[in-house]
Parts: structure tokens; C-alpha cells; sequence
């Protein structure tokens, strides 16, 4: 009987865990971690250029379209309170927490949009030339 609560315990503390990393961010990715490219934190090395950065804020990205050349890169800078997963057109950047960004380089011309699975009210598009 003592072995059973103990294990019972245990196994109430350890979904309490999960849980508690849940609520806040961490954990595993529960869309997957898919490809995308890599994370560039806060303050990182190279700026990009003024006008390839797109803010998420209020749970909404600025701008919402953007006009890019074939080689540019992207970022994607999370000023939110809460994490994003950001999907540009098939290519998932994966889990975002705030104060992160994220790159994307446009390879191809054309429209690609670009989207937040997490949050679906949260869309754009890319005007590639």
C-alpha cells in the first residue's frame, strides 16, 4: 500500500511539472519542431536591415507584408509576452519565446505567406522579387 502512494505521489508531482512548463513556455514543441532556420537571439551579432524586420506585439505582426529581394533575410522579432511558432510559407521556424527573433532568407521569387500556428488570428505575406 505505501508503495502504491508513493508512486501516486510521484506521479501527481511530475504531471504538476509538466504542467507548470507547459503554462509557461517550456517543455517540448507540441507542433513539432519542423525545420526553419537558426535562432538569432536578442542583440545577436550582424543587424539586419531596417526594413527586414518584422515585430510580433499584441499578438499581431507590423508590418503584415513586406517586400523582399531573392538572398534577403528576414527577421522575426518576438517583443510579444507570450511564445510564437512562426510557419513561412511550408518552412516552420519552430517554437519563438519573447525577447527571441528568428531568420528567414527569401530563396525564390513570389507571394509566400507567413503565419503563427499558435496563434491563427496572426498572419502576413511576403512579396518576393
Amino acid at each position: 500500500m505505501k508503495s502504491r502512494l508513493a508512486r501516486g505521489i510521484a506521479l501527481l508531482a511530475a504531471l504538476t511539472l509538466v504542467l507548470a512548463l507547459a503554462a509557461c513556455g517550456g517543455g517540448a514543441n507540441p507542433y513539432g519542431t519542423g525545420g526553419g532556420t537558426k535562432t538569432a537571439p536578442s542583440g545577436g551579432s550582424a543587424a539586419p536591415p531596417a526594413g527586414n524586420v518584422i515585430t510580433e506585439q499584441n499578438i499581431a505582426f507590423s508590418p503584415t507584408s513586406l517586400t523582399v529581394k531573392v538572398g534577403d533575410t528576414v527577421t522575426f522579432k518576438n517583443d510579444d509576452s507570450t511564445a510564437h511558432q512562426i510557419v513561412v510559407g511550408t518552412e516552420d521556424l519552430g517554437i519563438q519565446q519573447p525577447g527571441e527573433s528568428k531568420t528567414w532568407k527569401a530563396t525564390k521569387a513570389g507571394t509566400i505567406d507567413f503565419k503563427c500556428i499558435i496563434h491563427p488570428s496572426m498572419t502576413g505575406r511576403f512579396t518576393v522579387q
